[in-house]
């Protein structure tokens, strides 16, 4: 079961395959989660500022990071406790944050659409 008004914008399936961290996005509405993949209980949750709206996801290197769509902006979080770690701005000619990924060594991919 998945919460069907998650407007999910990002997912990451945590390793030991019990829970997956979700972005949620919509202005006003935007979270970042922890979900339980057998019950779908939210675990875990942050909220964004109601004037940023959340994105791709992904968790590399110990960290977690979460993309905003127009605000130009990476939130690098926690990967347990997904608290906000710093704020970032995305690398110059990327206009708006979309998806993202890594290699595993350290490498990130962004999409801007």
């Amino acid at each position: 079961p998945h919460d069907p008004g998650a407007f999910t914008q990002g997912l990451h399936m945590d390793p030991q395959g019990s829970t997956m961290v979700e972005s949620t996005g919509l202005y006003g509405e935007s979270t970042v989660r922890r979900v339980d993949l057998v019950s779908g209980r939210v675990i875990q949750s942050e909220r964004l500022p109601s004037s940023w709206f959340g994105e791709g996801l992904t968790v590399q290197a110990g960290r977690c990071i979460q993309l905003l769509w127009r605000e130009g902006l990476a939130l690098v979080r926690d990967p347990q406790t997904l608290k906000l770690r710093e704020t970032l701005p995305l690398p110059p000619g990327i206009a708006e944050g979309w998806g993202i990924t890594g290699d595993g060594r350290g490498s990130l991919f962004v999409s801007d659409g």
